[in-house]
Parts: C-alpha cells; structure tokens; sequence
C-alpha cells in the first residue's frame, strides 16, 4: 500500500505544480494583457493628438494664405482708391484753373 500512498502523493504533487504553472501564464497573459492595452492607448491618444496636430497646422497655413491674399486685396484697394483720389484732385485742380468752380 505504500507505493498507492506513494503514487498518490506523485499525482497530487503533479496537479499542484500543472495548476501553478497554469495560474502563472494566466497571470503573466493578464499582465501583458493590461501592458497591451497601455500601449494601445498610448499610441491612440498619441495618433489623436498628432492628427490634431496636423489639422491645426493645416489650418494654420489656410489662415495664412487667406491672409496675403486678404493684405493684397487691401493694398491693391488703396492703389486704386489712391489713383481715384488723384484722379479728383486732378479735376478738381482743372476746375478751380478755369474759373468755373465758384466758392
């Protein structure tokens, strides 16, 4: 009977071990579970902050853009509004010459 005894302890001594090592790699498979998912929602908030990123300096250089073309209009307006102001003077100069302009 002793080698039952024996055999049992064997077998007992063996579930205990294959049920340790079992609960070690589900442990470690949790830990890297939640690892996993650290990383990913590391590198999604990342690629979210990059792409707004990219989206304001996108918009950014729209602004810009908008903006020459807004100071070009502005300086191409005071051109004109400068030549039709010459252009008054220049008349009103004439009208005042000839004597027709009474005050």
């Amino acid at each position: 009977m002793d080698s039952l005894e024996l055999t049992k302890n064997i077998l007992a001594s063996l579930v205990s071990m294959v049920t340790l090592i079992w609960m070690l790699f589900r442990y470690l498979h949790k830990r890297d579970t939640a690892n996993a998912k650290v990383i990913t929602d590391t590198i999604k908030e990342a690629t979210a902050k990059a792409f707004q990123v990219s989206q304001i300096e996108s918009r950014v250089r729209e602004i810009e853009e908008i903006q020459a073309e807004n100071t070009k209009a502005i300086h191409d307006l005071g051109a004109s509004l400068n030549q039709r102001l010459d252009q008054l003077f220049i008349v009103l100069a004439n009208i005042s010459r000839d004597g027709s302009y009474e005050k």
